[in-house]
């Protein structure tokens, strides 16, 4: 079951909290909506749900979203995350799991609030020195 979300007025934009589980179902391309829409313009985001999306990468905008505290992109085809979400100060869970990932941000470790990352099912060959310092 999708959802008929087309578009969101900018005026509820400043007090949006939560994007969550919103499917591809919906007939929305999700890449574009990403780089295109006022999406990163949501500066109260705390929770954001993405997966199963065919999503092929996050756009460096993502470190807008500094109060961002979950943040699920499972099961997407992303293969690079910014090093900019180190940004996402506010981060307390990510899940990357079932994305071709093969490294992640040497930036990573500046996520001090990040308590649960999930990342099961991807090809990660290496980690960024320092994490989990």
């Amino acid at each position: 079951m999708g959802n008929n979300l087309q578009s969101a007025h900018k005026t509820c934009n400043r007090h949006l909290h939560f994007i969550y589980y919103l499917y591809s179902s919906s007939g929305l391309n999700w890449q574009i909506l990403l780089c295109f829409f006022p999406f990163f313009q949501l500066v109260k985001l705390r929770k954001l749900g993405l997966s199963d999306n065919e999503i092929h990468r996050l756009p460096a905008d993502i470190a807008n979203f500094m109060q961002l505290v979950e943040l699920d992109v499972s099961r997407n085809d992303i293969m690079d995350i910014p090093e900019s979400i180190s940004n996402c100060i506010s981060l307390q869970v990510a899940d990357f799991s079932g994305n071709p990932l093969t490294r992640l941000p040497q930036t990573f470790p500046e996520l001090h609030n990040l308590t649960c990352l999930t990342i099961n099912d991807i090809s990660l060959q290496v980690l960024p020195e320092n994490i989990g310092k």
